[in-house]
């Protein structure tokens, strides 16, 4: 029986030292595993570093390239409000010089009337004026008329800008 023993003993230090080999291998393999996964984690933590340095570094140029963008632009709507001020500005002139080329002719024709009115009625006086004489023949009566017509112009002096009212055949007009 000594045999069966010995073969049994020695079956089980054979399954010991089998169980042993295979708890080194199954230590050495998670150890393994651990030291892989402690990698990838330090790499992981790496590229976790870069991603937010580069990201950091691009938000930055993103930052520069939007302001640029933003001062590119106003400018472009300081220009655009700068001609929209002069266009205005030029209409509005205009505008201004029509309206006051219209007053100026309403006034001048307002004063031409008012002398074709003031020459009538002279004409209308020294025609009477005229009869008068002639009815009163030996009598000499002399009759002066002086006319005074104002045009409601503003302040502005017409006198400048109407020939007529400088011409002599004109004196008593003011």
């Amino acid at each position: 029986m000594e045999s069966n023993e010995i073969i049994q003993r020695r079956l089980e230090r054979v399954s010991k030292e089998a169980e042993r080999i295979l708890g080194l291998i199954i230590n050495e393999t998670t150890e393994d595993q651990n030291r892989l996964l402690e990698y990838a984690q330090e790499i992981q933590v790496r590229h976790e570093e870069l991603y937010r340095e580069w990201l950091q570094k691009y938000i930055i140029e993103l930052d520069r390239w939007r302001s640029s963008e933003l001062a590119k632009l106003h400018e472009k709507l300081e220009n655009s409000k700068k001609r929209m001020s002069d266009v205005l500005q030029k209409k509005l002139t205009i505008v201004n010089q029509e309206v006051e080329a219209a007053k100026n002719q309403i006034f001048l024709d307002e004063q031409e009337r008012q002398a074709r009115e003031a020459d009538n009625i002279v004409s209308d006086v020294k025609a009477i004026s005229h009869q008068n004489k002639t009815q009163h023949i030996g009598t000499e009566a002399n009759t002066d008329i002086h006319l005074r017509i104002r045009a409601n112009a503003g302040n502005r002096d017409m006198n400048r800008e109407h020939p007529k009212l400088n011409d002599p055949y004109y004196p008593y007009l003011e």
